[in-house]
């Protein structure tokens, strides 16, 4: 019989069969690394192939010629905010892609989605390019207006699921090294294929160039989903937990927290400040007199403006992207000034566009500073609640833009762009002062997280 004494002194060590909850998902966690490690160069590979291949199409169906058709069938500013927020509504399903690619399979189901995505470009341009000028522009809008829906529902499913994918694919201490690999690789084939929008717009008579751009970039944007055959996917193992996440418990898990709170709020704006991206095309036609012809142009300085991106993006390994989205935030808050400085100069207003494209990709890497943040929802979910939640500002502000700049000509894009770069800076303000860097040990100082998490 053991002394109380010598029952102090036993070991507290527990049998491998004893483990705690938490030491095997530790063991878990540490497993699935492990093997992400192992094939990061061939993930990295195979997704920079199928970001670089589809940036080459992506411009001939990119929102550079998608506004630039519509202005060409006569919609005013206002019409096209609308439409595009109406699309971007369609986003609301965008909580299903978590549910929808989970578990054994999401690549393939992710794969089809792309190809789904390109789908409704390639059937628009090819009735198109059959019809010819049979049809009058009033009849053949309701089917450009079904492609562009078709293709924003899918692209609403593919891309919280291809994010999910990425980062699972990703150490976290290398995502921002795998971003700017996918950007820098991607940005020249991205320019290649602005290129090939300004040649297909001038080589042919509206409105069969537009037509023909949609046909031309669905067939490349479809070619690039083979790349995603050669992923390796650990998410599909399993380990991974075979109950489909719940969208109503992800929410009401995420609304409880209140530096989610403060983080959907300037997200919501954030979207909102880049709304006037879309302006500066307008702005180039109703006050410097840019033809469509010119939409090339406009998709070249975008892609151009891509360039400087991977740079900035490798500061988000070393010190957190929190610091990347508030350059993005501050540039895009410049770039917005831009034609109100320089109110008369194509050049300006192109540099313009090039800066907020760029501003714009460095802002959206808000998504990967929230996955770090709320580590315990699942990626595809988080992005999804949080583009769904932050709809209603964009579906007020974004119409309102364009009803003002129609209302009040060269003021009135003027008023809109001032007022772009003063949510633009109010919001970096905000990231500043209440969402902490998660990768800093020291705790925020406004002090949102000492109440509830």
């Amino acid at each position: 019989m053991t002394s109380p004494a010598a029952e102090s002194f036993e070991p507290a060590v527990k049998p491998p069969a004893a483990l705690d909850g938490l030491d095997v998902v530790r063991q878990a966690a540490e497993r699935r690394e492990s093997a992400v490690r192992s094939v990061f160069v061939r993930n990295a590979a195979a997704f920079t192939a199928f970001d670089a291949i589809w940036d080459l199409g992506a411009p001939c169906v990119g929102a550079t010629v998608v506004v630039s058709y519509m202005y060409f069938m006569g919609i005013s500013n206002a019409v096209v905010q609308i439409v595009i927020i109406a699309a971007g509504l369609l986003g609301v399903i965008q909580v299903a892609s978590g549910k929808i690619c989970h578990g054994p399979g999401r690549r393939m189901i992710n794969f089809w989605l792309w190809v789904a995505l390109a789908l409704p470009w390639f059937l628009c341009g090819l009735l198109g390019a059959a019809a010819g000028s049979a049809l009058p522009k009033w009849a053949w809008l309701p089917v450009f207006l079904a492609a562009y829906a078709a293709a924003t529902a899918a692209g609403a499913l593919a891309g919280p699921a291809y994010g999910e994918l990425l980062v699972d694919a990703t150490p976290p201490r290398r995502r921002g090294l795998m971003s700017a690999i996918r950007i820098a690789l991607a940005a020249p084939m991205g320019i290649a294929g602005a290129g090939l929008v300004a040649w297909l717009i001038g080589r042919w008579a509206k409105p069969l160039n537009f037509q023909i751009c949609f046909l031309v970039g669905s067939v490349v944007m479809m070619a690039s989903c083979a790349s995603m055959l050669f992923m390796r996917d650990h998410g599909e193992s399993a380990d991974v937990e075979a109950v489909r996440p719940s969208v109503r418990a992800s929410a009401r898990a995420l609304l409880g927290k209140r530096k989610y709170c403060a983080y959907l709020l300037l997200y919501a704006v954030m979207t909102a400040s880049a709304g006037f991206i879309a302006l500066l095309i307008g702005y180039g036609k109703d006050v410097l007199g840019t033809r469509s012809e010119d939409t090339g142009t406009f998709a070249i300085a975008g892609a151009v403006g891509g360039i400087g991106v991977p740079l900035v993006a490798l500061l988000g390994d070393r010190f957190g992207f929190r610091l990347v989205v508030l350059l993005g935030l501050l540039g895009l808050a410049a770039s917005a000034l831009i034609p109100v400085l320089l109110p008369a100069s194509l050049g300006a207003l192109l540099v313009s566009y090039a800066c907020s494209c760029a501003a714009r990709s460095l802002a959206g890497f808000a998504g990967y500073l929230a996955i770090e943040l709320f580590e315990d929802i699942k990626p595809a979910m988080l992005m999804a609640i949080t583009a769904v939640l932050s709809m209603p500002l964009n579906a007020a502000v974004a119409p309102l833009g364009g009803w003002i700049s129609d209302q009040y000509g060269p003021g009135g894009y003027h008023a809109v762009f001032i007022a772009s770069a003063a949510l633009s800076v109010l919001c970096a303000l905000g990231f500043h002062l209440f969402i902490h860097e998660p990768r800093n040990a020291r705790r925020p100082t406004v002090g949102l997280d000492s109440a509830r998490p």
